[in-house]
């Protein structure tokens, strides 16, 4: 075999992102999804990075875990339109009337503005489009996680 040798020092290659850490504050989330294949992707991204997840499919199921006084939840995950009973946007009036500094995080596939401004929620909610990715998923978690809490 033959070399070339060089006459210059090669290049430094890319250096390559080291992989994203883990969350090291675990938390709950409620998760509120009515489709299954979309609840069970969730679930899985977010137990992997080391979350609690209770699964519901809508809003009553929530709810009843949201009046249990001894179950900690540290955030409200929820689709915007749910198949029956209350919509995303009314299970969070009634999460937020339950525990008023839990933060919530609406999903939709609809754009962002359908339906929640029509059914006055404010402008300022936290909103992650569908699709999205299982890094996008958890930067917004993390986000909503970090958040400071409004003293308020």
């Amino acid at each position: 075999m033959y070399f070339r040798r060089l006459e210059h020092p090669a290049e430094r290659s890319p250096t390559v992102d080291a992989p994203r850490a883990r969350a090291t504050a675990h938390a709950v989330v409620l998760l509120v999804e009515d489709e299954p294949a979309v609840r069970a992707l969730v679930t899985r991204v977010l137990t992997n990075e080391g979350h609690v997840v209770f699964a519901t499919s809508d809003a009553a199921q929530a709810l009843a875990l949201l009046e249990e006084k001894d179950r900690w939840i540290d955030l409200l995950l929820t689709d915007v339109v749910l198949p029956r009973g209350l919509q995303g946007d009314e299970l969070a009036q009634e999460a937020v009337a339950l525990r008023p500094k839990l933060p919530i995080l609406f999903m939709s596939g609809h754009p962002l503005g359908y339906p929640l401004h029509e059914r006055g929620l404010p402008r300022e909610i936290s909103y992650l489009p569908k699709p999205f990715t299982p890094d996008s998923l958890c930067r917004k978690v993390r986000e909503m996680l970090d958040a400071p809490v409004d003293a308020t």
